[in-house]
């Protein structure tokens, strides 16, 4: 039986403390791993990203609120995909 997990976080150092894959004695030890990294968006790029997110969606949304989201998450890719799925 093959079982895959598949896990999220914004700190991947205190992920990988957690699970110890570096540690001999833990069951996850030798495993594969696979991290895949992704960074701030630049504020351009958030603007983008949320605009055409709701475009797909069919939503008019005001550019100046998504400006100043854009402005208070910092690029966090997580936090602007809360964003857009919350408004």
């Amino acid at each position: 039986m093959n079982i895959n997990f598949v896990l999220t976080g914004s700190e991947v150092g205190v992920l990988r403390d957690f699970l110890r894959l570096d540690d001999a004695n833990s069951p996850l030890f030798g495993r594969y791993s696979n991290v895949i990294g992704v960074e701030r968006f630049s504020r351009e790029r958030s603007i983008d990203f949320l605009v055409k997110g709701f475009e797909r969606l069919n939503l008019k949304q005001d550019l100046r609120k998504i400006e100043e989201a854009v402005d208070g998450l910092d690029g966090l890719v997580g936090y602007l995909v809360t964003y857009g799925c919350t408004v």
